[in-house]
C-alpha cells in the first residue's frame, strides 16, 4: 500500500513502505537543541498565557496552524487523529498544541471539523519568529524542558503509526 509521506503546495511524496518516516523525521531533528522563549500567547477566553505554563512536564508537538492553507488543514486533521490516538492508548505525556494568529476563523474551523486540540493565539507572530518559522504549515517538537528537538516544514500524515512510534521513541 502506498503512504502519503507529505503535502506541500499540491503535490506528495509517496512510499511503499511507511517506516521512511521515521528515518525522515530521524535526520531532520537537530544536532543541537535550543530552548524556546517564554512568549506570552493567547487563550480562547482572550487571557495571556506564558508559553511555559502550558502543557507543563509534557512532550510538545507544536503546530502551526492557518485557515487559508490547504495543506495546513490536512495537516491539523492527521495531528487531531494522533491525538485521538494518543487519548486511547491513554499517553498523556504527548500533547498536541495548535498556535494560530486569527482566533474567529481558527475557532470556527475547529468547532466545524470537530477538532478537539488546544488552541493558543500567538497575535504577533514572535512564537513562530522566535522558532525562525516563516509561516504554517510548520511543526516543532519540543521535549519536556521545552527544548526544540525538531522543526517539520513540510505538510506531513502525522496520523501515521511510524510517526507514533518514532514520537513516542522521542518522549520517553
Amino acid at each position: 500500500m502506498t503512504k502519503t509521506l507529505f503535502a506541500e503546495n499540491n503535490a506528495s511524496v509517496h512510499s511503499d513502505n511507511a517506516a521512511n518516516y521515521k528515518e525522515l523525521f530521524s535526520k531532520q531533528l537537530l544536532k543541537q537543541p535550543y530552548v524556546v522563549k517564554n512568549i506570552p500567547l493567547l487563550q480562547k477566553n482572550g487571557k495571556e498565557i506564558y508559553f511555559y505554563n502550558i502543557a507543563k512536564d509534557k512532550f510538545i508537538i507544536l503546530n502551526f496552524f492557518a485557515t487559508w492553507i490547504p495543506e495546513s488543514k490536512y495537516q491539523l486533521k492527521s495531528l487531531n487523529a494522533l491525538q485521538e490516538k494518543l487519548a486511547m492508548m491513554k499517553n498523556d505525556q504527548i500533547k498536541i498544541i495548535n498556535i494560530a494568529q486569527e482566533f474567529a476563523k481558527t475557532a470556527e474551523y475547529f468547532a466545524v471539523e470537530k477538532i478537539k486540540l488546544d488552541l493558543y493565539i500567538d497575535a504577533n507572530g514572535l512564537l513562530m519568529q522566535s522558532l525562525g518559522i516563516n509561516m504554517p504549515s510548520a511543526v516543532v517538537i519540543l521535549n519536556k524542558n521545552k527544548e526544540v528537538l525538531g522543526k517539520y516544514i513540510n505538510t506531513y500524515d502525522w496520523n501515521e503509526d511510524s510517526i507514533l512510534e518514532f514520537i513516542q521513541g522521542l518522549s520517553q
